[in-house]
């Protein structure tokens, strides 16, 4: 759980690196094994979703996302576009 912004950062970073790891799998290993390559990838991208999750729930996506559903908003829609004009 990111708690401060300098947990964000570091949160962050290891997005990075992960998605850099995951990057090299695909170009060294998916066009000589894709069965290889699905199951090296597979943690890696379990915890990107993990430490995006983290992310999202930190800088209040999670949040506004869920205040968006009780008021009946999809996630497609524009909730600024929908809002009544005076």
């Amino acid at each position: 759980m990111i708690v401060n912004d300098e947990q964000l950062q570091q949160t962050q970073h290891a997005i990075n690196n992960l998605e850099s790891g995951l990057a090299a799998l695909k170009r060294d290993v998916l066009p000589l094994n894709a069965a290889r390559f699905a199951m090296m990838a597979e943690p890696v991208i379990d915890q990107i979703q993990e430490l995006r999750a983290q992310v999202e729930e930190y800088v209040g996506i999670t949040a506004a996302m869920q205040v968006w559903q009780l008021q009946g908003h999809s996630l497609m829609s524009d909730p600024v576009a929908e809002r009544p004009t005076a």
